[in-house]
């Protein structure tokens, strides 16, 4: 709380995870980027903190896609079908908490892919591709929609552009 004030106090707004609400009061203008889950995003969200979603277990894009190959599972291991199942109002978050949401973002850390550094963009590629074009669905929409459609549709516009990339 003194740190947000502080960084207030210069014009400047405070940007935290979402374990820093437990801790008191903060600024108004505080950013909490809710990365626990989804109950931790609507407490923030509920407490009037300009909120960013991105819980691990659909946003983290350095957790595994399946159980044969490498990466971290401990929020979920999952592929673009996940992602693409986020809604907001399907969460629970009601219309005042709504109003909170500044959005959705997805993360990934580094840490996963340093091992893999001869081949370092195409395991970025592939771990963040197309799990990030259902992120943009569900950031533009609030809501994925249904894996056929979306498929269908990726396949048509990104996937040409996604294999020359590699």
């Amino acid at each position: 709380s003194r740190v947000s004030e502080i960084v207030s106090s210069y014009g400047k707004r405070a940007a935290v995870w979402n374990e820093a609400i437990e801790g008191g009061r903060l600024s108004d203008d505080t950013r909490v980027y809710c990365w626990e889950g989804i109950k931790e995003s609507r407490q923030s969200a509920a407490a009037a903190y300009r909120t960013i979603v991105m819980p691990g277990q659909y946003f983290y894009f350095d957790m595994k896609q399946s159980q044969r190959e490498p990466g971290h599972d401990w929020a979920a291991i999952f592929d673009a079908k996940k992602p693409l199942s986020f809604d907001l109002v399907g969460q629970g978050f009601t219309e005042q908490e709504l109003k909170n949401v500044v959005g959705v973002q997805a993360s990934f850390f580094s840490e996963a892919y340093i091992s893999h550094r001869e081949d370092e963009n195409d395991y970025i590629y592939y771990m963040t591709y197309p799990r990030i074009c259902a992120l943009s669905e569900v950031a533009w929409r609030g809501a994925g929609g249904e894996w056929a459609k979306f498929y269908s549709k990726l396949v048509e516009s990104h996937y040409s552009r996604m294999v020359a990339m590699g």
